[in-house]
């Protein structure tokens, strides 16, 4: 088997690796199938010529390239310019002859299998970063949602989840009849089903003094919204709860709570797949699913729609890709609640823009915050 290429072959791998994937496609390949990561050999922003050659690079440096090769090989058997690299380094791959006689084919693309184990520990990693919020009005009414921590003490929901106390705080009522107070605001986190007949009620905790991180307003769904109004509201929790251990009855005895990294780039391709973790309805933590998910994005890529099933208290709530990977703040449903419509869609906003709001904003990532 051939170890080493020639700096020709390389420029030419180059071009083949980003002809065959994306920026976040190579990132996932890099990590699932090499346990490598894109930004130890590349900025993920960067050129992505320029990205591509440095990490081909290094691995052929570093002995591991033909395990790139292969793996590329894998991800993307029907690609012929990936069958010819792998020939050339002498691996086992099905010819295009062979594929075309398999008994067993691909039907979607957008679709990849997944590793059970490893796609169940991501999951357990994931579930103690969300919360149920909850906020009492000054009409002693409950406003439920969902957040998340993306810091060991920054949470990111959607501002029409906190406007209650954004109001408040301004001396107005939303919908001239309610306000709410910081104290009057609780953040439940592991508030989930540990199995039948078992609820656990979750670890509370409460707002910073100096709470407000950044805001930024909600957008009517049926317009293209600009830039500079994405529905969110990133927010300080009192003490560290990232750092935290998760209490022992929720099931993970001695491990830190952790925090989300969202995902910089992600391509909302057609029909792929969509996750959200959410408290639909103030209920414990429930995980909602399509497997042909994503409908579209709007035109200045603000705002990603999709048909996976949300509810009253979803808002603020993290989507996720197959891989686990944060890719979108969920937001609103279809705005037209006439008993006869039946709904089309569900909308959040990409995670991508969010992270660009804050850049231009002046602020750093979440978790420097």
């Amino acid at each position: 088997m051939k170890t080493q290429l020639t700096g020709a072959e390389i420029g030419e791998l180059s071009d083949i690796v980003r002809s065959a994937f994306t920026v976040p496609e190579l990132d996932r390949l890099l990590r699932f199938r090499l346990e490598k990561q894109f930004a130890d050999y590349a900025p993920i922003n960067g050129d992505y010529r320029d990205a591509a050659f440095k990490i081909l690079s290094s691995a052929n440096q570093q002995g591991w390239i033909a395990k790139l090769v292969e793996a590329s090989r894998s991800e993307n058997p029907d690609n012929p310019r990936i069958y010819d690299i792998a020939q050339r380094f002498n691996l086992t791959a099905a010819k295009p002859e062979q594929l075309r006689n398999a008994q067993e084919r691909i039907i979607t693309k957008t679709h990849k299998n997944i590793e059970p184990a490893i796609w169940r520990t991501k999951l357990g990693a994931i579930e103690p970063t969300i919360c149920r919020i909850e906020i009492t009005t000054d009409q002693e009414t409950m406003v439920y949602g969902t957040g998340f921590l993306v810091g060991s003490n920054v949470l990111l929901t959607n501002y029409h989840v906190m406007e209650v106390l954004i109001a408040g705080e301004e001396g107005r009522k939303v919908d001239n009849t309610y306000s709410a107070r910081p104290e009057n605001v609780l953040f439940r986190f592991d508030y989930k089903r540990l199995g039948i007949g078992v609820l656990n009620k979750g670890t509370e905790y409460r707002l910073d003094p100096v709470w407000k991180i950044d805001l930024s307003e909600d957008f009517p769904p049926d317009q293209i919204a600009p830039a500079d109004k994405l529905d969110y509201a990133l927010v300080r929790v009192a003490g560290t709860p990232g750092t935290d251990d998760i209490a022992p009855i929720a099931g993970a005895a001695g491990k830190q709570r952790g925090w989300l990294t969202p995902l910089p780039a992600f391509e909302f391709a057609n029909g792929i797949p969509l996750f959200i973790l959410q408290h639909p309805q103030g209920s414990p933590l429930q995980l909602a699913f399509e497997t042909e998910a994503i409908l579209g994005m709007n035109p200045n890529k603000t705002r990603v729609r999709y048909n996976v099933n949300t509810d009253q208290g979803s808002s603020g709530s993290p989507c996720f890709n197959q891989d686990w990977e944060l890719v979108a703040l969920h937001h609103s449903g279809d705005p037209n609640f006439d008993p006869p419509h039946k709904p089309t869609y569900n909308e959040g906003i990409p995670i991508a823009t969010i992270l660009q709001s804050l850049t231009a904003r002046g602020l750093g990532p979440p978790s420097e915050l």
